[in-house]
């Protein structure tokens, strides 16, 4: 997570920074994105980045986060209306705002999906497994409450449709 020092720098400053890093976490994979590439992007020392994050995990776990409230954002208004109306009306509606999100924000959604891909690394765990869980459990839950609604099947395995769902939404990404 960032220092006092990142949120210190002038808002320009801080904004090179955060797109330098997201072009190269964008365009790689944690291991190998580069903090050598990114601060010759910015124009720095490599020991500023050092003096902003405590190490490039710190500024990958940071990217993240800016990327995942993003596209929460885009999201929020979906996720509230959780068990109202027909389901597959509403995750078609969730697919298209995270479409959205993917367009108007595509180096976020480009990091988002090598999070995604990661597999396990020694220094950051397996993202790709976390993302996954996180994105199934949520799914499920959702597809409980229309079971109850009586807008899914309530005979339908909750477990196996979301996870046939995630992994398509997962796909449709992949594009």
């Amino acid at each position: 997570m960032p220092k006092a020092t990142f949120h210190n720098l002038r808002p320009e400053k801080k904004e090179a920074v955060i797109f330098a890093a997201l072009e190269e976490f964008a365009l790689n994979d944690y291991a190998n994105a580069s903090i050598t590439n990114l601060v010759k992007i910015i124009g720095i020392a490599k020991g500023s980045i050092y003096q902003y994050f405590d190490q490039k995990k710190g500024l990958y776990e940071y990217l993240i986060e800016l990327a995942t409230d993003t596209k929460l954002e885009y999201t929020k208004k979906i996720l509230k209306q959780t068990g109202e109306g027909d389901f597959v009306k509403w995750y078609r509606k969730l697919l298209w705002q995270s479409l959205l999100f993917e367009l108007e924000h595509p180096r976020y959604a480009s990091l988002l999906k090598n999070v995604a891909q990661e597999k396990h690394n020694q220094e950051i765990g397996n993202l790709a497994e976390k993302t996954l869980k996180d994105s199934y459990g949520l799914l499920k839950k959702v597809i409980e409450i229309h079971q109850k609604n009586k807008t899914v099947d309530p005979s339908l395995d909750a477990d196996t449709v979301a996870m046939i769902l995630t992994h398509a939404s997962y796909g449709f990404s992949d594009g």
